[in-house]
């Protein structure tokens, strides 16, 4: 079992701890990062996505759902090894993992709400300052640059959310409740602002939206790439999570002594 600090500590001691551990987090996570890599690949080898819109929606969909449980997955599996001496099976976590894994999926589903509702506002916010027309250029550069930080905002208020569904195991109103609390504070925002940040970069290497990304996809080196990125970055997140949510409640409980 890996030891929680039980102590508050810096920014940067929190991710050298993430760093230190995250081999002995990697041993445990590989089977289901290569999952997560064929999820996310497997169109690139197969002739990529059908043409038919709908087709493309479903499949897509299906991949959005698997990579959920395969997250929710390896964070139950990285939590464990903070909090029990006692290692699940592969198998054994993901049947564990599902009543978590199924709120899990209903809070993606409003994080997703929260985004079009956004978008739709700022849609009518714009018409009504005819931002839309391109006679304020500038205008509209600050609306959107505006709309992108509320959006950015939000979610990192409610970045714990699916972690403590996860870690905690609590009810969805209770998790974001609790998410909501932790950033409460300017110091306990940013920890939180820097795993989005973290979880941001990971993203951008990965991406097939890229220059390099696109490049990996033409040579067909999408999933070897992507196994390398996730296998150096995600055990690092996993821990940063877990050791920043400890972090966050000891500094929540010298604030209240």
């Amino acid at each position: 079992m890996i030891k929680l600090p039980n102590f508050p500590v810096d920014l940067s001691s929190l991710f050298f701890l993430s760093v230190k551990h995250s081999f002995v987090v990697f041993k445990k996570l590989f089977v289901f990062i290569v999952a997560l890599v064929v999820v996310k690949d497997a169109s690139i080898y197969l002739g990529g996505m059908p043409a038919n819109t709908y087709a493309k929606a479903v499949i897509a969909l299906m991949m959005v759902v698997l990579l959920l449980y395969l997250i929710v997955s390896m964070l139950s599996v990285a939590n464990r090894l903070f909090t029990s001496d006692k290692q699940l099976t592969g198998l054994q976590v993901l049947v564990k993992v599902i009543p978590n894994f199924l709120k899990s999926l209903l809070v993606l589903i409003g994080f997703v709400l929260i985004f079009v509702l956004i978008l739709l506002f700022s849609h009518w916010v714009s018409q009504w300052l005819h931002l839309e027309k391109g006679d304020h250029p500038v205008g509209s550069l600050f609306f959107v640059l505006a709309v992108g930080i509320f959006i950015m905002l939000v979610y990192v208020q409610l970045f714990f959310v699916i972690p403590l569904l996860v870690i905690k195991n609590l009810p969805i109103w209770g998790a974001v409740k609790r998410s909501n609390r932790l950033a409460a504070s300017k110091e306990n925002w940013f920890r939180i602002f820097a795993i989005y940040v973290f979880c941001l970069v990971i993203w951008m290497l990965i991406s097939p939206n890229t220059l390099h990304g696109h490049f990996m996809e033409v040579h067909k080196l999408s999933a070897l790439f992507d196994l390398i990125v996730l296998s150096i970055t995600v055990p690092i997140l996993m821990n940063l999570i877990i050791l920043t949510y400890n972090d966050l409640n000891l500094r929540n409980s010298l604030r209240i002594m």
